[in-house]
């Protein structure tokens, strides 16, 4: 990281939750807990739960998606923020409602990380925005955390949404 910390990553294609002691069962109890409160997990009524996705399906093919609802114009200003033309934010603010809507759900997601860290973006990983593929959501994320977010916690770089950087 920035301050010359090696941090280990594990990546085990075949993890195991069986428990053999109290310890054991304390770590991966509070993984789970912060994988499903991560992932958004929780109770729900199976008949309105369809009803909604129904109706978001019958938005989107009206055309009601986020890409249809979309001007030219902001089209274009997109296309020109994934090859550096120009800026995704303006005086550190999002430009759009769109825009405004994915920072919230990238807020949302932190405050459901739990023990998770974000890793990709952060005010630091600007050098590594080249390994990622350039998508507008990626740059506009990536500008907010180094632009609005700069200096501050995990956190709070994203908690500073309810009130505009």
């Amino acid at each position: 990281d920035a301050n010359l910390k090696p941090w280990l990553i594990e990546v085990n294609s075949s993890p195991s939750l069986a428990t053999d002691a109290p310890l054991d069962k304390k770590i991966k109890n509070q993984l789970s807990v912060d994988m499903f409160n991560l992932l958004g997990v929780c109770s729900y009524d199976r008949a309105r739960m369809k009803a909604a996705r129904e109706a978001r399906e019958k938005q989107r093919q009206a055309g009601g998606g986020m890409e249809g609802r979309l001007s030219p114009r902001e089209k274009s200003r997109r296309a020109d923020v994934c090859v550096g033309k120009s800026d995704a934010l303006v005086n550190n603010r999002p430009v759009s409602e769109a825009d405004l809507d994915v920072l919230q759900e990238a807020a949302y997601e932190v405050a459901l990380s739990g023990g998770f860290r974000r890793i990709f973006p952060t005010a630091t990983s600007g050098p590594y925005a080249d390994l990622m593929q350039t998508r507008y959501k990626n740059v506009l994320l990536q500008e907010w955390v180094s632009r609005a977010g700069r200096k501050r916690g995990d956190t709070e770089e994203w908690a500073v949404l309810e009130g505009g950087p």
